[in-house]
């Protein structure tokens, strides 16, 4: 489980010494970390995905994520897991970010809000989530651990698509944007 020094702006200012990255996405990736705990620990069966799941996978990321991606089975009743993570330490509240969707794709949107450590502003991580069946032909168990975070080292494990399946993701992803457009 997660120390509550990951949540300090000593913990932010360590991190941003060592690693010379942007303190408010660093600020933002450890903070979708306490997400991706808090739901794990409220027991939402979920698949976790995603540029974020990189940073569970991988020994030295080479980018930041500040979201979590998740997919759930279809009909499942997410509210109350929401609402319980909600209120799970450094969360100081959660609300549904109501989007339009182009296709017939189920998707919900959460903002998780938490005060800055460093700002003592309200600032928020994002939770989508998908609702479809399994994907993925392979899926790996991590546990939510990296570099950037201080644990008693009873991590919570997620299930994750193997790395082969979150690099077709990606490229699936890249392949719908036109790399330039014929119209004027």
């Amino acid at each position: 489980m997660f120390l509550k020094e990951n949540f300090t702006a000593e913990h932010i200012s360590r991190l941003r010494a060592e690693t010379k990255s942007d303190p408010s996405i660093l600020e933002r990736t450890v903070f979708a970390f306490g997400l991706l705990e808090a739901i794990a620990k409220v027991g939402l069966p979920f698949i976790f995905k995603g540029g974020t799941s990189l940073l569970v996978m991988l020994n030295s990321p080479k980018r930041l994520s500040t979201d979590i991606d998740i997919i759930v089975n279809p009909n499942t009743d997410i509210d109350a897991y929401i609402e319980k993570a909600g209120k799970i330490f450094p969360f100081i509240s959660v609300e549904e970010n109501i989007r339009e969707s182009s296709r017939n794709i189920e998707k919900r949107h959460f903002r998780f809000h938490f005060l800055s450590p460093r700002t003592g502003k309200d600032i928020n991580v994002l939770l989508d989530v998908l609702f479809e069946n399994n994907p993925y032909e392979d899926i790996v168990k991590y546990p939510i651990k990296n570099k950037f975070l201080l644990s008693d080292d009873n991590n919570l494990v997620v299930n994750v698509p193997n790395k082969n399946c979150i690099l077709g993701d990606k490229l699936t992803a890249f392949a719908r944007r036109p790399a330039f457009s014929l119209k004027a």
